[in-house]
């Protein structure tokens, strides 16, 4: 497939995917993202970054993002990186049903807590090593390590419980009640494996890419709990500015190992 070809094509697919993932089960967003990045000499480069995510068919915000990385590339075929990114996510409000007992049954019923939406800070920290390679002057294969460690220290979110007579809708007296609901601390460390494909050569300013990317958890034996598939191309505009549009698919296993999201990323890069 030729690269004006494949560009239609993906655009074309890009358009018509809000439309058939709401007549699915899957989720939909879009993934946005500015980077500015100065190139050092002996190999060194330094960049910075900002993000902004939507979910749930892009009518909420999931997260915005911002970050700064520094890059050393020793030789042609091998890079080193090291990042930092703060970000401030969505926490859309969530019930959760209440049973006598914590049975089960519906017999057992007798309300439910409702939290309120919330934001979370976290901090991410990454660092990772890239092998690339060109074959035939024209495809590049590159393999990506990256290990990743993000914390989310501990809040209190607001929390209404309702419970219910036998009726099963008239409130039981004292009901609701308010109280703050401790959402404890966490830390998670991913090993993220990524092998990625490009058609690439100097004189052309569309380079397509496919990537498939493996998320494992270092805390959980190494388990695989998230999988990441992309597809897209970038555009260099001129020698500083590139703009990129792609198609990824994200499949949360801990979540549902039969749904995932899709998402529209749209980029923008600077280079200097």
């Amino acid at each position: 497939m030729s690269r004006p070809k494949f560009a239609r094509a993906l655009l074309a697919l890009l358009l018509v995917l809000p439309a058939a993932v709401r007549a699915g089960s899957d989720d939909f967003g879009v993934w946005t993202e500015l980077e500015a990045v100065k190139m050092l000499p002996y190999g060194l480069s330094v960049s910075a970054e900002a993000e902004f995510r939507t979910m749930n068919l892009s009518r909420n915000v999931d997260r915005w993002s911002g970050g700064l990385a520094v890059g050393y590339k020793p030789l042609s075929f091998l890079k080193f990186g090291a990042a930092y990114t703060y970000i401030y996510e969505f926490n859309p409000g969530k019930r959760k049903e209440h049973y006598k007992g914590d049975s089960g049954l519906e017999k057992d019923w007798n309300g439910y807590n409702w939290t309120e939406h919330y934001w979370t800070p976290k901090h991410r920290f990454a660092a990772d090593m890239t092998l690339g390679t060109k074959i035939d002057g024209v495809l590049k294969v590159s393999l990506r390590e990256r290990y990743q460690y993000t914390h989310r220290a501990a809040q209190e979110v607001p929390r209404t419980k309702y419970r219910f007579k036998k009726d099963k809708q008239t409130p039981k007296v004292g009901y609701p009640r308010y109280d703050m609901k401790e959402r404890a601390e966490k830390r998670t460390q991913y090993l993220r494996s990524r092998a990625k494909l490009e058609l690439a050569r100097k004189k052309w300013k569309l380079t397509p890419y496919v990537a498939m990317e493996l998320y494992n958890d270092l805390e959980d034996a190494w388990k695989l709990c998230k999988t990441k598939f992309a597809a897209g191309t970038s555009y260099k505009v001129t020698r500083r500015h590139e703009v990129s549009l792609g198609y990824i698919f994200n499949n949360d296993i801990d979540e549902d190992p039969y749904e995932g999201a899709h998402v529209l990323s749209v980029g923008y890069s600077f280079k200097f």
